[in-house]
């Protein structure tokens, strides 16, 4: 692949343990091994208005997914949607 598209709402994802020393997420390592390869990348980020996004799809402990939304506003040209139809 030639572009890694990321698409990031308000859950930090599956944390495999084995070979994991750092407790990254499978999307965090994909990410990150994206930039490592000089791939090109485009990322889309859940806006915190996304009414479509329900209960059940949000963690209760924000902080690993915060920042990991915070490091790729600062580091990338981040696009929002609001809903899974619309891109903002």
């Amino acid at each position: 692949s030639d572009v890694y598209v990321g698409l990031f709402a308000f859950r930090y994802g599956f944390v495999p343990e084995e070979n994991n020393p750092e407790g990254l997420s499978i999307t965090e390592l994909e990410y990150r091994e994206a930039v490592h390869c000089g791939l090109e990348v485009i990322i889309l980020v859940a806006s915190p208005e996304a009414a479509d996004i329900p209960a059940q799809h949000i963690d209760e402990v924000r902080a690993r997914i915060n920042r990991l939304r915070g490091e790729l506003e600062k580091k990338h040209v981040v696009d929002s949607f609001t809903n899974k139809d619309v891109a903002a």
